[in-house]
């Protein structure tokens, strides 16, 4: 699963970062189509990161109610060819932020959803 864990001190390095391209806060999801197409967005492109459970623009830890089995089916069932993606659970309080490294796909397009996505 991860290389490195992603920890609190790492998160508050990216938000304080002003080069965050290859990074897409998500403080809520819809659903797991949403996830989905984030997800092949960055295996289509470069790779990046996902950070579930914050607001940049508010600075609001919003936290994140699934788990990660819960991802890393979404990665698996929504996204075509599946992804292997790298994950980190932050814990902070009663809440959860999951940093989801997605890296660039090897089997380019990558589809959710019968549609292809791109950064």
């Amino acid at each position: 699963m991860a290389k490195t864990k992603f920890q609190w001190n790492d998160l508050i390095q990216v938000i304080n970062s002003k080069n965050t391209g290859d990074i897409q806060f998500v403080p809520y999801l819809k659903d797991e189509k949403e996830l989905a197409q984030y997800m092949v967005a960055f295996a289509n492109s470069e790779g990046g990161k996902i950070i579930l459970g914050f607001n940049k623009s508010s600075l609001q830890l919003t936290g994140f109610d699934n788990n990660k089995d819960w991802i890393l089916s979404v990665a698996k069932r929504n996204c075509t060819p599946s992804l292997n993606i790298h994950l980190s659970e932050i814990k902070r309080g009663d809440r959860k932020v999951f940093v989801i490294d997605v890296p660039e796909g090897n089997d380019k397009p990558y589809k959710a959803n019968n549609i292809s996505y791109t950064r």
